[in-house]
Protein backbone atom coordinates (compact mmCIF):
# COMPACT_ATOMS: atom_id res chain seq x y z
CA UNK A 1 0.00 0.00 0.00
CA UNK A 2 1.59 3.32 -1.29
CA UNK A 3 1.68 5.42 2.52
CA UNK A 4 2.47 8.82 0.01
CA UNK A 5 -0.99 8.67 -1.01
CA UNK A 6 -3.77 11.04 -0.01
CA UNK A 7 -7.20 9.57 0.14
CA UNK A 8 -10.27 10.71 0.44
CA UNK A 9 -11.03 9.75 4.24
CA UNK A 10 -8.03 11.66 5.24
CA UNK A 11 -8.57 13.57 8.43
CA UNK A 12 -9.42 17.14 8.10
CA UNK A 13 -7.70 19.83 9.19
CA UNK A 14 -8.43 21.07 12.67
CA UNK A 15 -10.08 23.91 13.73
CA UNK A 16 -7.00 25.71 14.79
CA UNK A 17 -5.43 25.02 11.55
CA UNK A 18 -8.20 26.32 9.95
CA UNK A 19 -8.06 29.51 12.13
CA UNK A 20 -4.16 29.85 11.33
CA UNK A 21 -5.44 29.35 7.20
CA UNK A 22 -8.05 31.84 8.14
CA UNK A 23 -6.00 34.58 9.83
CA UNK A 24 -2.74 33.96 7.05
CA UNK A 25 -3.92 33.60 3.54
CA UNK A 26 -5.37 35.48 1.37
CA UNK A 27 -8.65 34.43 -0.10
CA UNK A 28 -10.41 34.72 -3.18
CA UNK A 29 -13.85 34.61 -1.86
CA UNK A 30 -14.98 35.06 1.89
CA UNK A 31 -18.34 33.84 2.57
CA UNK A 32 -20.11 35.01 5.71
CA UNK A 33 -22.92 32.79 7.16
CA UNK A 34 -22.79 29.12 8.03
CA UNK A 35 -26.41 28.07 6.50
CA UNK A 36 -27.94 26.12 3.66
CA UNK A 37 -26.92 29.30 1.53
CA UNK A 38 -23.56 30.05 2.76
CA UNK A 39 -22.41 26.56 3.00
CA UNK A 40 -23.53 26.18 -0.60
CA UNK A 41 -22.12 28.98 -1.92
CA UNK A 42 -18.49 27.99 -0.38
CA UNK A 43 -18.56 24.64 -1.23
CA UNK A 44 -19.68 25.88 -4.90
CA UNK A 45 -16.67 28.60 -5.00
CA UNK A 46 -14.03 26.00 -3.59
CA UNK A 47 -15.45 23.45 -6.29
CA UNK A 48 -14.22 25.94 -9.17
CA UNK A 49 -10.65 26.11 -7.86
CA UNK A 50 -11.00 29.40 -5.48
CA UNK A 51 -9.46 29.85 -2.71
CA UNK A 52 -12.39 30.14 -0.05
CA UNK A 53 -13.22 30.87 3.22
CA UNK A 54 -16.25 30.68 5.08
CA UNK A 55 -17.19 32.08 8.58
CA UNK A 56 -20.40 31.58 10.86
CA UNK A 57 -21.20 33.01 14.19
CA UNK A 58 -22.67 30.63 15.85
CA UNK A 59 -22.97 26.37 14.59
CA UNK A 60 -23.48 25.38 11.22
CA UNK A 61 -27.30 25.59 10.07
CA UNK A 62 -28.31 26.73 13.69
CA UNK A 63 -30.36 29.69 12.20
CA UNK A 64 -33.37 29.79 9.70
CA UNK A 65 -31.70 26.69 7.76
CA UNK A 66 -32.55 24.65 10.82
CA UNK A 67 -36.40 25.54 10.58
CA UNK A 68 -37.52 23.89 7.42
CA UNK A 69 -40.17 21.37 7.47
CA UNK A 70 -38.13 18.91 6.85
CA UNK A 71 -39.67 17.81 4.27
CA UNK A 72 -38.78 17.04 0.52
CA UNK A 73 -41.17 18.97 -1.51
CA UNK A 74 -43.04 17.21 -4.21
CA UNK A 75 -41.76 13.68 -2.94
CA UNK A 76 -45.55 12.24 -2.33
CA UNK A 77 -46.55 13.54 -5.84
CA UNK A 78 -43.20 11.71 -7.59
CA UNK A 79 -43.96 8.56 -5.37
CA UNK A 80 -47.79 8.54 -6.48
CA UNK A 81 -46.11 8.33 -10.54
CA UNK A 82 -43.48 6.22 -9.55
CA UNK A 83 -45.67 3.44 -7.55
CA UNK A 84 -48.87 3.04 -9.10
CA UNK A 85 -52.24 3.07 -6.46
CA UNK A 86 -49.26 3.72 -3.80
CA UNK A 87 -51.69 4.08 -0.53
CA UNK A 88 -48.50 6.85 1.41
CA UNK A 89 -51.39 5.78 4.81
CA UNK A 90 -49.45 2.09 4.38
CA UNK A 91 -46.34 3.53 3.96
CA UNK A 92 -44.29 3.89 7.21
CA UNK A 93 -40.90 5.56 8.42
CA UNK A 94 -39.34 8.71 7.25
CA UNK A 95 -37.81 8.45 3.97
CA UNK A 96 -39.67 11.40 2.90
CA UNK A 97 -37.89 13.72 5.86
CA UNK A 98 -34.98 15.30 5.29
CA UNK A 99 -32.31 16.12 7.83
CA UNK A 100 -31.59 19.30 6.70
CA UNK A 101 -28.81 20.60 9.29
CA UNK A 102 -26.76 17.02 8.95
CA UNK A 103 -26.70 18.08 4.99
CA UNK A 104 -25.62 21.17 5.73
CA UNK A 105 -22.57 19.84 7.90
CA UNK A 106 -21.88 17.35 5.28
CA UNK A 107 -21.38 20.74 2.70
CA UNK A 108 -19.12 22.15 5.22
CA UNK A 109 -17.63 19.12 5.85
CA UNK A 110 -17.17 18.47 1.65
CA UNK A 111 -16.34 22.01 1.31
CA UNK A 112 -13.11 21.65 3.95
CA UNK A 113 -12.32 18.27 2.23
CA UNK A 114 -11.40 20.18 -1.38
CA UNK A 115 -9.31 22.45 0.94
CA UNK A 116 -11.50 25.59 2.07
CA UNK A 117 -10.81 27.32 5.02
CA UNK A 118 -14.05 26.95 7.40
CA UNK A 119 -14.96 28.07 11.10
CA UNK A 120 -17.97 28.33 13.10
CA UNK A 121 -18.51 29.97 16.31
CA UNK A 122 -16.62 33.13 14.28
CA UNK A 123 -17.96 36.78 14.70
CA UNK A 124 -17.38 38.93 12.08
CA UNK A 125 -16.86 42.45 13.88
CA UNK A 126 -16.20 44.90 11.16
CA UNK A 127 -15.59 44.97 7.16
CA UNK A 128 -12.57 46.19 5.42
CA UNK A 129 -12.30 48.04 2.78
CA UNK A 130 -9.71 48.99 0.37
CA UNK A 131 -9.43 50.77 -2.95
CA UNK A 132 -9.31 48.74 -6.61
CA UNK A 133 -7.85 49.73 -9.70
CA UNK A 134 -10.39 52.00 -10.44
CA UNK A 135 -10.18 53.78 -7.15
CA UNK A 136 -13.36 52.65 -5.89
CA UNK A 137 -13.79 51.50 -2.03
CA UNK A 138 -14.44 47.87 -2.10
CA UNK A 139 -14.78 45.33 0.81
CA UNK A 140 -11.83 43.24 1.04
CA UNK A 141 -11.73 41.33 4.71
CA UNK A 142 -13.35 41.77 7.81
CA UNK A 143 -12.08 41.52 11.31
CA UNK A 144 -13.55 38.20 13.03
CA UNK A 145 -13.48 37.07 16.61
CA UNK A 146 -13.46 33.28 17.56
CA UNK A 147 -16.19 33.50 20.04
CA UNK A 148 -14.03 30.31 21.64
CA UNK A 149 -11.31 31.97 22.32
CA UNK A 150 -11.74 35.47 22.19
CA UNK A 151 -9.15 35.52 19.66
CA UNK A 152 -9.64 38.70 17.19
CA UNK A 153 -7.74 39.14 13.82
CA UNK A 154 -8.05 39.90 10.41
CA UNK A 155 -9.37 37.82 7.16
CA UNK A 156 -8.21 38.89 3.50
CA UNK A 157 -10.05 38.36 0.99
CA UNK A 158 -10.85 39.63 -2.79
CA UNK A 159 -14.53 39.34 -2.46
CA UNK A 160 -16.96 39.44 0.42
CA UNK A 161 -20.38 37.32 0.38
CA UNK A 162 -22.87 37.87 3.05
CA UNK A 163 -25.19 35.28 3.28
CA UNK A 164 -26.42 35.59 7.08
CA UNK A 165 -30.15 35.44 6.23
CA UNK A 166 -32.44 37.62 9.17
CA UNK A 167 -28.86 39.37 10.13
CA UNK A 168 -28.21 40.94 6.29
CA UNK A 169 -28.68 43.91 7.29
CA UNK A 170 -26.43 43.23 10.46
CA UNK A 171 -23.45 43.03 8.35
CA UNK A 172 -24.39 45.14 4.81
CA UNK A 173 -24.29 47.71 7.36
CA UNK A 174 -21.18 47.11 9.07
CA UNK A 175 -19.66 48.41 5.21
CA UNK A 176 -22.18 51.28 4.75
CA UNK A 177 -23.21 53.36 7.85
CA UNK A 178 -25.02 55.42 6.16
CA UNK A 179 -27.33 52.99 4.36
CA UNK A 180 -30.80 52.28 5.66
CA UNK A 181 -32.25 49.18 7.04
CA UNK A 182 -34.47 46.90 4.59
CA UNK A 183 -34.80 44.05 6.63
CA UNK A 184 -37.35 44.11 9.37
CA UNK A 185 -37.89 40.80 11.30
CA UNK A 186 -41.53 39.78 12.91
CA UNK A 187 -41.46 38.45 16.31
CA UNK A 188 -41.29 34.59 17.34
CA UNK A 189 -44.82 34.20 17.58
CA UNK A 190 -45.21 34.50 13.87
CA UNK A 191 -43.31 31.56 13.39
Amino acid sequence: MDTDKKYAWSPLPTREDMLKSLETEHFDVLVIGGGATGTGVALDATSRALKTAMVEKYDFSCGTSSRSTKLIHGVVRYLQKAVFNLDLEQVYGSFWQHDDARMNIAIAISTARMGGSVANYMEVLELHKSKDENGKEVVSGARVKDRITDREFNIKAKCVINATGPYTDHIRLMGNKEDKKKLYLLPDYYR
